[in-house]
């Protein structure tokens, strides 16, 4: 433990002394701790690792590059005060690896979109600018994403699959001449419902964003399934006679129509990071879910959260010298989500 302790308080002491001036990649391999530093720390440490292997990225932007190891990435988190980003495209190759997953939490992929080959990924509390996956360019197989942000669009094209739990998208295209599949759950999307191919929707809220009186943009494909969600046109001013309801007819169970004001406190299309696409407080006891909480990021029993789930050290404090006994006073404050 005192190996491990002090090992924690070498890197976290070399990160926050440098990381106001310089991008830190923290590289854990086994028992071998390495850091590499600048725009291509992510970069290289990468490249040095093997899958398995564990990196810790500072705050700042990295340049972006081809990711071919199944390994866990982690970030300072989207919403930090110096997060983690990717300033330019990712794009990821994996090969099928039964021994080990890609996980990446915490980073702001905010270059451009990311485009790549992968079986198994876990991406949580990420933002993303934009996934696009095709036949011939990309395929994503069995991928999850909990509580994250894509800020433009999501393409599922060729045969991908996909799983989104507390997750923004806004723009969600799931190609209908395809096999790919996409499963949301209590999750806030903004698009065209008839692009939702081979799709469902637990405990979700739809926006349409479509502004026209065509009612084919409101219809939900046939082998399209909605359950507990409530739906509504991206302009009140084109909200015609319940026609989203009427459209959903079939492939709905216990869905309804609103309007934005009755549904949010703050969201009213489109993105931005100030946007908490929080309901009112009349819409979280009016629109629940199936298991009795409200619908959208902040229902379920984990609520959405961009907060990561390892310990990050937000605080180290180490005295100059030590006390008269020889010891070193050490403070650290150490937070993470619940």
């Amino acid at each position: 433990m005192k190996k491990i302790f002090f090992t924690l308080v070498a890197i976290m002491t070399a990160t926050l002394s440098f990381a106001q001036n310089t991008l830190v990649a923290t590289l854990t391999h086994g028992d071998e701790v390495t850091m590499y530093y600048g725009a291509d720390a992510f970069m290289n440490a990468h490249n040095a690792a093997a899958s398995g292997d564990v990196i810790n990225l500072s705050g700042g932007s990295y340049t972006g590059f081809t990711f071919t190891k199944a390994i866990t990435v982690r970030g300072t988190g989207i919403d930090a005060s110096n997060p983690t980003s990717i300033s330019s495209m990712m794009s990821f190759d994996i090969t099928e690896n039964n021994n080990f997953r890609l996980s990446v939490e915490g980073i702001r992929f905010d270059g451009a979109s990311i485009v790549g080959t992968f079986s198994n990924p876990c991406f949580l509390k990420c933002l993303f600018k934009g996934v696009v996956t095709d036949s011939s360019k990309s395929h994503i197989e069995n991928a999850l994403f909990v509580d994250c942000k894509i800020t433009e669009h999501f393409y599922l094209f060729g045969s991908t699959s996909a799983v989104f739990l507390h997750c923004f998208i806004q723009t969600l295209t799931v190609k209908g001449s395809d096999s790919s599949t996409a499963q949301c759950v209590n999750c806030v999307l903004n698009g065209y419902f008839t692009n939702y191919r081979h799709s469902s929707f637990v405990n979700c809220i739809l926006c349409c964003s479509s502004q026209t009186t065509n009612i084919d943009y409101y219809k939900l494909p046939a082998e399209t399934q909605a359950m507990n969600c409530t739906a509504f046109n991206s302009d009140n001013d084109y909200y015609y006679n319940n026609q989203i309801y009427s459209a959903m007819q079939g492939n709905a169970i216990s869905c309804s129509t609103s309007t934005y004001e009755a549904v949010f406190k703050d969201y009213s299309g489109g993105y931005s990071d100030s946007q908490q696409f929080e309901l009112t407080d009349a819409a979280k006891t009016q629109y629940l879910g199936t298991d009795g909480t409200e619908i959208g990021l902040y229902g379920g029993q984990y609520p959405y959260n961009t907060t990561p789930t390892y310990p990050r050290i937000t605080n180290l404090t180490v005295d100059k010298q030590t006390t008269a006994d020889d010891k070193l006073n050490v403070e650290i404050e150490v937070s993470s989500a619940e």
